[in-house]
């Protein structure tokens, strides 16, 4: 595992930008990343079980978010053969 050492002026600065009262769910969002088929199906090139286990917790946040009037946003990735697309090695 990597190590990294923050210097204290950037813990600092990070308490301060990232510390909120409150959450505006109008202005709020939930992104899921990398939760397409290919990453959480057995067999699946990108196959992981442990994507596969946080499943219904990423649901019930969704709903929630959802729920809150917040927003879910899902990244999809896409890889064919074909330019713009393709692997590197396939160029």
């Amino acid at each position: 595992m990597n190590q990294i050492e923050l210097p204290a002026w950037a813990i600092e600065r990070g308490r301060r930008l990232n510390s909120f009262d409150r959450i505006d769910p109008a202005r709020t969002a939930l992104i899921a990343i990398d939760l397409q088929i290919a990453f959480t199906l057995a067999g699946e090139v990108f196959g992981n079980a442990n994507a596969r286990d946080i499943i219904p917790n990423v649901n019930r946040l969704a709903n929630a978010m959802r729920a809150a009037g917040g927003h879910v946003l899902w990244t999809r990735q896409t890889v064919t053969r074909e330019l713009p697309y393709a692997y590197p090695s396939a160029v």
